[in-house]
C-alpha cells in the first residue's frame, strides 16, 4: 500500500516516507495522523493569533515547529511556506504577507485533516 494521497495532479499530498521504516507500519501512521488532527489546526490558530498581535518570536517558534511537522510528512511547500513565515517574523516584517501565506497553509491543512479524519474513522470503524 503506498501511503502517499495524489491530488488530481498526481502530486502527492503528504507521504510518510521520511520517517522511515516506522513510516510503514499501520499503527505508527495511524498515532501520526491522529496526533496531526489534534495539534495541527490549534497550532496553526496559535500561530495566526501571534500574528495578530506582532508576537514575532512565537511566531517566529511556531512556524519552526510546524514547519517540522510538514517537512517530516513531505508536505514541502507547506514547509516552504512556513519558513517563510518564519524568516519574516525573525525581521519583524510584512505581517500582511505572512497572514496570506498563512492563509494558504491553513487550506492544506484542511484538506489533510479531512482525509486523515476520515482514515481514522475508517479503521474505527
Amino acid at each position: 500500500m503506498n501511503p502517499s494521497i495524489y491530488a488530481a495532479t498526481e502530486a502527492p499530498l503528504y507521504d510518510f516516507s521520511r520517517l522511515g521504516k516506522l513510516g510503514q507500519k499501520p499503527a505508527f501512521v495511524r498515532e501520526i495522523k491522529q496526533m496531526f488532527v489534534l495539534r495541527v489546526p490549534a497550532q496553526l490558530a496559535e500561530l495566526q493569533t501571534a500574528m495578530e498581535t506582532t508576537n514575532w518570536v512565537a511566531v517566529a517558534q511556531v512556524a519552526h515547529s510546524l514547519k517540522s511537522t510538514f517537512g517530516n510528512l513531505r508536505m514541502d511547500e507547506c514547509a516552504g511556506q512556513l519558513r517563510q513565515i518564519e524568516v519574516l517574523a525573525q525581521r519583524q516584517e510584512d505581517q500582511l504577507q505572512q497572514l496570506v501565506i498563512l492563509r494558504a497553509v491553513q487550506a492544506t491543512t484542511e484538506q489533510i485533516v479531512n482525509i486523515f479524519s476520515h482514515d481514522l474513522q475508517s479503521v474505527a470503524a
